[in-house]
C-alpha cells in the first residue's frame, strides 16, 4: 500500500484532443439514433394509416 502512494513519478498528463474526439463520436451516435427513431416513427405511422383503410 505504501508503495502505491509514493511512487515518485508525476501523474501522466491527459491528451488534450480527447474531448474533441469524444464530442464528435457522441454527435455521430446521436445523429444515427435520431435517424433510426425517425425511420421507426415513419414506419409506425405508415403502418397505422394503412390499417385504417
Amino acid at each position: 500500500m505504501q508503495r502505491l502512494k509514493s511512487t515518485g513519478s508525476p501523474p501522466m498528463p491527459r491528451p488534450g484532443g480527447s474531448w474533441l474526439a469524444g464530442m464528435m463520436i457522441g454527435t455521430a451516435i446521436m445523429t444515427l439514433a435520431t435517424q433510426a427513431m425517425m425511420l421507426g416513427a415513419g414506419a409506425a405511422i405508415k403502418n397505422a394509416t394503412l390499417k385504417d383503410r
